[in-house]
Parts: C-alpha cells; structure tokens; sequence
C-alpha cells in the first residue's frame, strides 16, 4: 500500500489519527501532558492563521506553545 506512519505534527494532525496524501500521522493526544485544550487551541490556531514555523509561532494569547514546551520538559525530565 505504500502507506507510512509518522509521529504527531503540529501542522496536520487533530486529536486522533491524520491520514494526509499516503502518511497516517499519529494524533496529538498521543503527546504526553497535552490534553484537550492545549490541542483545540493548536487545531484553532492552525485553521485561523496558518501553519506553524515555530514552537513560538503561536498566536497572541494562545497557550500552546507554551502547553507543548512545557509537556516536552516534564517528558525529558521524568515528569513535573
């Protein structure tokens, strides 16, 4: 089938599975520490402003860069 499986992206994937052209990408629930909020206000921000260049690349007054940064460290440090 040619299909691949890669990790979650900011730029294409929801809450759940992504299949985008023949890449099926994990869901962003699948990131450790990121709940509900932190991934509506990702797939808001996308829709509204395009993609993301950057961890910083958030809208003003959005919290998921700082939601994912922060899961990021307490993922690499074992936790909070």
């Amino acid at each position: 089938m040619g299909l691949r499986v890669e990790a979650p992206d900011v730029n294409v994937s929801g809450a759940r599975f992504t299949v985008a052209a023949q890449v099926i990408h994990f869901g962003l629930a699948a990131i450790k520490n990121v709940g509900g909020a932190a991934i509506e206000s990702i797939v808001k921000t996308r829709e509204q402003d395009g993609r993301f260049v950057s961890l910083a690349d958030s809208a003003p007054g959005s919290t998921c860069g700082w939601s994912i940064a922060a899961s990021r460290r307490a993922s690499s440090s074992g936790g909070l």
